[in-house]
């Protein structure tokens, strides 16, 4: 990824790398490749989030992928909510039209 240097550190234009990572670099390399991103730095062990190996495997955790790419989850999840808020709209607007009625019958 270009960074811009005019951007301020840690912004979205100039992000800061962790351990040098260089997010469009990894992705790139995965790309050309064909195979999954997988941590040096951070690798899918209980050690990488404080936590020792436990001796009873039912206890273990299992370190999985998402089976839906990131990006079709959020659009899903875009459309929901974009839904529940027509919703929302369409019942506002009944709830202003019945108190527009009350308000006539009542006067």
């Amino acid at each position: 990824m270009a960074t811009n240097k005019d951007a301020p550190l840690g912004s979205i234009k100039n992000p800061i790398k962790f351990r040098d990572q260089d997010f469009k670099t990894l992705q790139e390399e995965c790309l050309k490749s064909g195979k999954l991103f997988a941590d040096p730095v951070f690798p899918a062990e209980q050690k990488s989030i404080g936590m020792p190996e436990d001796p009873d495997p039912k206890k273990a955790i299992k370190w999985q992928r998402p089976k839906v790419p990131v990006r079709t989850f959020l659009l899903s999840a875009c459309a929901c909510v974009r839904q529940l808020l027509t919703r929302c709209c369409a019942v506002l607007c009944v709830c202003h039209q019945v108190y527009t009625l009350i308000t006539k019958v009542v006067k």
